[in-house]
């Protein structure tokens, strides 16, 4: 649901109308409705390597031809609202969890860190 409203923000905050940006990405305006207000959800794609495909995305699409973002921002936009819908708090985790999606690291890795991290928040309380 956070995803269809920053599409809605973004799209506003560039002053476009609905009409202008599915006209540039081939789907109709009630769908854009629909994610917009939440109601539809499309799936942020895996890759083969089983990591995010953000830029195989219709949010990517729609943020990139639709309202001019560049690929950079479009794909920060998505990730930040994905990782925010996880619901981590602190974040270092937020970027840690972010590398693991777009594949910067593995989820071993990720698991070492976290152990790391435990074991010196336990420590650390003593």
């Amino acid at each position: 649901m956070l995803i269809g409203l920053m599409i809605k923000n973004e799209r506003e905050a560039v002053d476009k109308t609905r009409r202008e940006v599915v006209d540039k990405l081939g789907i109709t305006e009630p769908y854009l409705f629909a994610i917009e207000s939440g109601k539809k959800q499309p799936q942020v794609p895996k890759g083969r390597d089983g990591h995010l495909d953000v830029k195989g995305s219709l949010y990517y699409r729609i943020l990139t031809l639709g309202l001019d973002k560049t690929p950079e921002d479009a794909e920060s936009l998505i990730l930040d609202v994905l990782l925010q819908e996880i619901g981590p708090s602190h974040p270092s985790l937020r970027l840690l969890l972010r590398d693991e999606l777009t594949g910067r690291i593995s989820p071993e890795d990720r698991r070492a860190i976290m152990a790391l991290y435990e074991g010196l928040k336990l420590i650390s309380n003593y």
